[in-house]
């Protein structure tokens, strides 16, 4: 038997809808009827409850199991209660080789059912991807990485704002496979993404993997811009690609080819910018703070390379 301990209050607010009330001995239980949910803002977040109509002169609001406390679990067995700190936060950061993938392949009935039965909070992100998130001239004017940007700002906006949902921004761990992998190692290094994540599972991907960073995209840039018929100059050619509709860019890539057969098999991948990595990997590393870290492989991830070759 699994006994879970935790502190919590329940509230019943009466609204006294008669005048007098009179009580000489305690009532019999009132039947209890459902009339709406409402949802009230606290610094831990927002709460949840409803409104339930006890009789045609009393209305009460009852918000069940609001968590006042940190569970008495662990090394806080034994110890005077401590304020709670909210949830942790995972948050899933897709594969795809950078060229595909979307948040809605995942749903949320599996993540509801393994990680927030565990009150565990899981945010899955979108960042662009393929051409539009990775492109590159190889210069300051087009220097690619657009869609670790992208993670980037989402990592900024959970920090700023996952304790109005009750997590904990102390706690968020990002985690992802293949290049969701690779996102998150690059993440964990990257000054400007690294202080909004507190550790890291970074499953089949590495920034060390071919496929992870290669300026081959810049040479897949240009010759995009062949096939759509925009200038090869950097500044010309962002402002061409700019004007250009997303169905000529799969034109071309399908007359190109959307991928190699070749290790290094996406077309479009991260790339060290001088930007989000001013560093090489290595120095990025050694001057990143210590954070854990989990690093694995998953079951089939080289399924796709052993068929490609």
């Amino acid at each position: 038997m699994v006994i879970k301990i935790g502190f919590y209050i329940s509230l019943a607010v009466l609204f006294l809808l008669c005048q007098n009330i009179v009580a000489e001995e305690a009532p019999p239980p009132l039947p209890v009827d459902y009339v709406k949910d409402i949802t009230e803002t606290t610094p831990i977040g927002p709460i949840t409850g409803f409104v339930a109509k006890l009789s045609e002169n009393f209305n009460a609001d009852i918000f069940l199991g609001i968590p006042y406390a940190s569970p008495p679990i662990e090394d806080l067995r034994f110890e005077a209660s401590r304020p709670s700190t909210g949830w942790p936060v995972l948050v899933w950061v897709h594969g795809g080789g950078y060229v595909v993938g979307a948040t809605f392949m995942y749903g949320y009935q599996n993540i509801s059912l393994n990680f927030a039965t565990q009150d565990i909070i899981v945010v899955t992100i979108q960042y662009r991807l393929a051409f539009t998130g990775f492109s590159s001239t190889g210069d300051s004017e087009m220097p690619g990485n657009l869609g670790y940007w992208d993670q980037t700002e989402a990592f900024k906006f959970l920090k700023q704002n996952i304790g109005n949902f009750g997590g904990d921004p102390e706690k968020i761990v990002a985690f992802g496979l293949s290049a969701g992998g690779g996102s998150t190692a690059a993440l964990s290094m990257s000054p400007h993404s690294r202080d909004y994540i507190s550790s890291s599972i970074e499953m089949s991907g590495s920034v060390y993997a071919n496929w992870a960073s290669s300026d081959m995209v810049v040479a897949v840039t240009k010759q995009v811009a062949r096939e759509i018929g925009c200038p090869e100059t950097s500044a010309e050619l962002k402002k061409c690609y700019k004007q250009t509709k997303p169905e000529k860019f799969l034109e071309a890539i399908e007359k190109i080819g959307p991928a190699r057969r070749d290790i290094n098999l996406v077309k479009y991948n991260p790339r060290i910018d001088g930007d989000f990595f001013p560093k090489d990997f290595t120095e990025l590393i050694k001057e990143s703070p210590p954070k854990p870290a989990l690093i694995g492989f998953t079951d089939q991830e080289a399924g796709y390379f052993s068929k490609l070759f």
